[in-house]
């Protein structure tokens, strides 16, 4: 009784499985759980009435699991806070995974010829369901991280991956009757078909949305960049302006003469030389950004120390000079501040010209564990989606002028190492 009702039925509960894996990472609806058993009440319903009134042919068997598929993405957005777009993109790759799934099962029950009684037949398609989907998850559903799902815009690439997979569910069930009555070569032929067809959807699937991930990030770098060439204009201003009234403050202190106590006069010049220290390094872009971190440092009780032949920069643009050691100082300042001893509240900068090549280096301490992904330290925050594009954005700037970057961190202690050719 149980083998025979998921004879018919198991389809539903295989492509309640496979969905399962790819919309891990949407954020559930609050009745949840009510909403899937609904889901699950719905398929049942829809699956018996279809077998009980609908008779078998290969039109209205496809008929049949195009309407259970609509069914599912339907049921993705009542379970989900999603778009439409996603629930498509999320179940067709439950279906492609599904539709795997089953055909490899079936080549496998067929390589046997019919000698499986129905336990062992059983037992086999289930060991195999579940091999299929533990590759396809680690394989495919999880590389879409929780946040990036939601924000899939690419129509192209649901138009292609659905063309794909209903063309393997249209061709099944027109030759698969044909196949199965005759030798078993041309159904393992048409059965490797149906399996590459699946596989190159999810490889479609995928690929161009990791490509759609990566454009929409690299618009996001070039409007950060965009800001921070705009903030470098700003921020030479304020120096300017700093440094003129840090000269007049010391002429004018000069000419009181002793009317301070040496204590007074000490804590003045004391304090005008926070904002009067920048350093001349002979490169005007390099002295603002670091000017102005240098008062971030002083604020946050951080001291930065620099060496640095601003003058070897000459072939960098202003605008990329300013996002590359300003995202580079930020990360080391988000770094050291968290750290409580005060010894450690150091960041170190240098830039020399040595061997035909401009090197700098960027050290400072820091707390906790540090994740690399793609050879990059993955950002401590916690909406991940809108940060950590600091490091990308160094990368996209070192790549421009064909440098290296190189990342390490030991013993608490993070290094960055950029080398340019000149």
């Amino acid at each position: 009784m149980i083998y025979d009702y998921f004879f018919y039925h198991g389809f539903l509960y295989e492509l309640l499985a496979a969905s399962f894996l790819f919309v891990m990472s949407l954020k559930r609806r609050k009745f949840f759980i009510l909403y899937l058993l609904a889901l699950a009440v719905v398929l049942n319903a829809v699956s018996i009435l279809w077998i009980r009134f609908v008779p078998g042919h290969p039109a209205f068997d496809t008929m049949k699991h195009i309407v259970f598929f609509f069914i599912t993405v339907f049921g993705v957005l009542l379970c989900f806070e999603t778009t439409f777009l996603t629930a498509l993109f999320c179940e067709i790759g439950a279906y492609a995974t599904q539709h795997f799934a089953y055909k490899a099962g079936e080549l496998f029950q067929k390589l046997f010829q019919g000698g499986l009684d129905r336990i062992t037949s059983a037992g086999l398609v289930i060991t195999v369901d579940l091999i299929v989907f533990i590759l396809a998850y680690f394989i495919f559903a999880r590389r879409i991280k929780r946040g990036e799902a939601n924000r899939i815009e690419n129509k192209q690439i649901i138009a292609l991956s659905t063309t794909v997979l209903l063309f393997a569910v249209v061709f099944q069930f027109v030759f698969n009757p044909y196949a199965a009555t005759v030798e078993s070569a041309l159904f393992i032929i048409i059965a490797f078909y149906d399996l590459l067809c699946c596989i190159f959807t999810l490889c479609i699937q995928y690929g161009l949305f990791i490509g759609e991930k990566m454009r929409q990030d690299y618009k996001v770098m070039e409007h950060l960049l965009h800001q921070q060439k705009a903030q470098l204009a700003a921020s030479k201003d304020t120096i300017d302006i700093i440094n003129i009234k840090c000269h007049d403050m010391k002429q004018r202190i000069s000419a009181f003469g002793k009317k301070f106590s040496d204590e007074e006069y000490e804590e003045l010049e004391r304090i005008i030389s926070i904002y009067d220290s920048a350093l001349k390094t002979g490169n005007e872009a390099l002295d603002v950004i670091l000017a102005e971190k240098s008062l971030a440092c002083e604020r946050k009780k951080i001291k930065m120390e620099c060496i640095a032949d601003g003058g070897s920069l000459g072939f960098m643009a202003s605008s990329d000079i300013y996002s590359l050691f300003g995202n580079s100082i930020d990360n080391a300042i988000e770094a050291v501040e968290a750290i409580g001893e005060i010894e450690k509240r150091i960041i170190s900068i240098s830039v020399k010209k040595s061997l035909g090549m401009v090197i700098a280096h960027f050290e400072n301490y820091y707390s906790g564990e540090l994740s690399f992904e793609n050879e990059l330290p993955l950002t401590t925050k916690g909406d991940k989606q809108y940060h950590g594009f600091g490091m990308r954005s160094i990368q996209l700037i070192v790549d421009k002028y064909k440098g290296n970057m190189a990342v390490s961190s030991d013993k608490g202690i993070f290094n960055l190492n950029i080398l340019f050719p000149l």
